[in-house]
């Protein structure tokens, strides 16, 4: 269970603090039950609530540092996505953003910038597709890695691109 203050990881959120953990005060809620008040950090104006025992959202707590810079650290042995059809890009990025894992990020992430890399070598640009994902993959994991290693989302980013090689792109 996550407690007051503590930031966590939600898929198809990100990153949120708890605001709360108590029973729900509403008609026809079961009061014994226990729901977290979480705060999405990329949407202040919202609030979520959902039960401690809630098994259809992934939750996780928020890397630690020193797994953050272990994870920088390892970004050149993370592979990039195989996509063997062009038909399944949408599924294999999907499936691999609500895994809610940094790793599947960065596989995102580092997949989607060697192939504007390799597209824009071409004379062509990416996707829709690789831009809707590429978008939420950064957006979660700058700002998982932002709050575990007390950076701003664009030092982190930055550090990413540089050591995939695509800073200038």
């Amino acid at each position: 269970m996550f407690e007051k203050g503590e930031y966590i990881v939600c898929n198809n959120i990100g990153v949120c603090l708890v605001e709360d953990v108590t029973p729900k005060d509403m008609d026809g809620v079961v009061q014994e039950r226990l729901y977290y008040i979480l705060q999405p950090l990329d949407s202040v104006d919202s609030k979520i609530y959902s039960s401690v025992d809630n098994k259809k959202m992934a939750m996780r707590k928020v890397i630690s540092s020193r797994e953050g810079n272990r994870l920088l650290g390892s970004l050149e042995d993370i592979e990039t996505l195989d996509i063997e059809f062009e038909k399944r890009r949408e599924e294999i990025y999907k499936t691999t953003l609500h895994k809610c894992e940094c790793t599947g990020w960065l596989q995102i992430i580092k997949t989607v910038y060697l192939r504007k890399k390799e597209k824009i070598s071409q004379g062509k640009k990416i996707t829709a597709t690789d831009t809707k994902y590429l978008k939420k993959a950064e957006e979660y994991l700058y700002r998982e890695l932002s709050i575990s290693m007390e950076l701003q989302p664009i030092e982190v980013k930055e550090r990413i691109l540089n050591q995939i090689g695509v800073a200038n792109i």
